[in-house]
């Protein structure tokens, strides 16, 4: 029997949650009946277990509390599937909130242990290892920053095997647009894209991160309570 996976057939649940799949198994061929571990009789139900696997991209913010004018650092990860070498490309797209402004030059992107900290795979650069794009705002469209593996880049991280999470770096500066909403609060996701063998236009989005700032208003009096100037 030829066996295929279908990924339209419906969500796949982990533990009564829905999740997203970045590799379907690739197709593979099973024969009915098969032999018994007795080597005499037959198995005529034959029982496979293919393994999918999921990036589980996340987003977090170096800073959750920052002031008007700060630096930001986001870091995004995702894990590094076991056929890596299979992509074809890899890139995440972040549009970032109006209350966020691109640094340029701060983009940094590694390999790391389990822990999505301890750097397995680092000294990658740009535009060998991957391209960094920047597109402005403008009336009708957000601040987007684009970071994409090139062929060598998807190659660094599938020939080594102590990297399980691909990291990406970038920051960002706070301005003045977030003393206008309520909460002072910016939440941010990013979206990973890719294509492998098995997938032609996979996207998946990050969890959201968050920053909040807040306002405070100065009052000054005297013993007696009459105000003073500020």
């Amino acid at each position: 029997y030829y066996v295929e996976e279908n990924l339209g057939s419906g969500t796949p649940q982990v533990n009564g949650e829905n999740v997203e799949i970045a590799s379907k198994v690739k197709p593979f061929v099973v024969s009915v009946p098969m032999t018994a571990p007795d080597g005499i009789n037959w198995l005529t139900d034959v029982h496979v277990y293919p393994k999918n696997e999921g990036l589980n991209p996340e987003k977090t913010s170096e800073m959750p509390s920052v002031n008007v004018g700060d630096e930001v650092k986001w870091s995004i990860t995702a894990d590094i599937p076991t056929d890596f070498n299979d992509y074809t490309a890899f890139s995440l797209t972040d549009k970032l909130d109006e209350k966020l402004n691109f640094v340029t030059g701060s983009v940094e992107v590694y390999g790391t242990e389990a822990d999505g900290k301890t750097k397995a795979l680092d000294g990658l650069t740009a535009p060998d290892d991957y391209q960094v794009t920047h597109t402005p705002a403008d009336p009708s469209n957000a601040e987007k920053v684009v970071v994409a593996l090139t062929e060598d880049g998807i190659d660094k991280f599938a020939d080594n095997e102590d990297v399980v999470k691909i990291r990406i770096d970038l920051g960002t500066t706070v301005n003045s647009k977030i003393n206008e909403v309520e909460n002072n609060t910016v939440e941010n996701k990013a979206e990973i894209n890719y294509q492998n063998t098995t997938t032609s236009d996979g996207k998946i989005n990050t969890s959201a991160a968050g920053i909040n700032t807040g306002k405070v208003t100065i009052k000054k009096t005297d013993q007696d309570g009459a105000n003073l100037a500020t």
